[in-house]
């Protein structure tokens, strides 16, 4: 699939050269040209999606007991599962389609508050919204402020914080394993 959607944006860089600018941008995550029609075209797919993810947060927590107890308290597991999978799956390429490509807001984030509001989704997903907004905004400025006139993309701000942890992640993870 990676390999697919890099062949049409290298094809879409191709063709509309006179975009070049905007599609790198694009690749790398920028809230550079933000506008009433993005945030009214985003609406109503994010609060939607998040509705639907936030609504079954005590099923999440349930599921997380494992899928035989879930079942047997009468969540509905593959139900809930497709529903939630079908939802993130919504808000994430709404926001990608008006932003770009921002990586690793959605790792940081969540295992950073899971530290210190625990594990009930009920109050870990609104936590990780509300979060992972304020990460960005502090990323924005940043990248905003940081070498001008030039507007360094959000999404290369966020990787240069989230690759670190990523890797702190993956060797603690191995380290648990061991």
């Amino acid at each position: 699939i990676s390999f697919m959607n890099s062949a049409v944006i290298q094809l879409i860089m191709i063709f509309r050269r006179d975009r070049m600018d905007y599609i790198i941008m694009w690749t790398m995550g920028s809230f550079s040209s933000p506008s009433w029609n993005k945030i009214i075209v985003l609406l109503p797919f994010l609060l939607s999606g998040l509705t639907v993810i936030l609504f079954h947060a005590r099923d999440l927590n349930i599921i997380s007991t494992g899928e035989e107890t879930a079942k047997t308290l009468g969540v509905e597991v593959e139900r809930t599962k497709k529903l939630v999978l079908a939802s993130c799956s919504i808000v994430t390429a709404a926001c990608v389609a008006t932003s770009g490509i921002i990586g690793f807001v959605g790792l940081i984030i969540p295992h950073l508050l899971r530290l210190l509001v625990g594990t009930d989704q009920r109050v870990l997903l609104p936590f990780s919204i509300v979060g992972g907004a304020a990460f960005l905004l502090v990323c924005d400025t940043l990248a905003r402020v940081a070498a001008p006139p030039a507007e360094i993309p959000v999404g290369a701000l966020t990787a240069v914080f989230g690759s670190p942890f990523f890797i702190a992640l993956l060797i603690k993870g191995k380290r648990s394993v061991m």
